[in-house]
C-alpha cells in the first residue's frame, strides 16, 4: 500500500542517514592582516577566540603580517574591531 511505502521510506531514509554521520560545514576565509608588532599579540588572541587558525606571520618593517583562516561568520565586521583594538593602525591587507 501506499503508507506502507511512505512509511519504510521515512525508515530507510532515517538509517542512512544516521549512519552517515552529516557533518555541518561553514566557509573560512584567509585573511591576512597589517598590524604593529605592538598589537599582534592582543590581535593573535582575539583571532584565536573567533576560532581562526594562524597559517603565517611575518615582519614587514615594524608591522606583523599575519594570515589567519577564520570562519566567516566569525569576523563580520571586524574591521571595526581590529581599528579599535590597534588604536586605528591596523588593516586587512587582503582576505580570500
Amino acid at each position: 500500500s501506499e503508507l506502507a511505502f511512505k512509511v519504510a521510506s521515512i525508515c530507510a531514509f532515517s538509517q542512512c542517514y544516521a549512519a552517515s554521520k552529516p557533518v555541518i560545514l561553514e566557509p573560512i576565509m584567509l585573511v591576512e592582516l597589517k598590524v604593529p608588532t605592538e598589537f599582534q599579540g592582543a590581535v593573535a588572541g582575539d583571532l584565536n577566540k573567533r576560532k581562526g587558525v594562524i597559517v603565517g606571520n611575518n615582519q614587514d618593517g615594524d608591522d606583523s603580517i599575519i594570515r589567519v583562516c577564520v570562519p566567516l561568520n566569525n569576523i563580520f565586521e571586524y574591521s571595526t574591531v581590529l581599528r579599535s583594538m590597534t588604536q586605528g593602525k591596523a588593516e586587512r591587507v587582503n582576505s580570500q
